[in-house]
């Protein structure tokens, strides 16, 4: 309600009365607008989710890892499972998958290298070929190194 002597005004005043009557509302921009969001407080979880990126390694990298298992395991490192590794991870290899790779490429040979001691010449003859051995015996009752 607007006011036309000095006193309505002063008693506008005192009720507390809404400027022009109540059209004009001088903290509308602030009712509108949502609070700011503040950062939380130090030592708090924050609840906002960061994307994780997966590291990848380079072919080159991982070839050298697995043929150092390989030779440790006694098996032969073939050059198609680089081919292999390079076709199925053209972006590089996953850094969580390179001991499931070793094994499923473990898994494709079937060669085993057994080392039954240095051999000693004698007389002409390898020992070996005196006492074979051989890493494929099958005999459950022998008593050989591969029994």
């Amino acid at each position: 309600m607007a006011t036309t002597t000095p006193g309505e005004t002063a008693a506008a005043q005192k009720a507390r009365a809404l400027p022009l009557g109540g059209r004009f509302n001088p903290y509308l921009d602030n009712e509108r607008d949502t609070p700011p969001i503040y950062l939380p407080r130090q030592g708090q979880v924050s609840t906002v989710c960061a994307p994780r990126f997966e590291e990848r390694l380079n072919p080159v990298v991982v070839v050298q890892q697995l043929r150092a298992r390989f030779q440790a395991a006694g098996k032969t490192w073939r050059s198609e499972f680089y081919t292999t590794l390079t076709q199925r991870f053209p972006d590089g290899i996953p850094a969580d998958l390179v001991d499931a790779l070793g094994d499923e490429l473990m898994a494709q040979t079937g060669d085993v290298v057994v080392n039954l001691g240095q051999s000693r010449l004698t007389g002409g003859h390898h020992a070996e070929t005196e006492n074979p051995v051989t890493a494929t015996q099958s005999d459950p009752g022998s008593t050989g190194p591969c029994a």
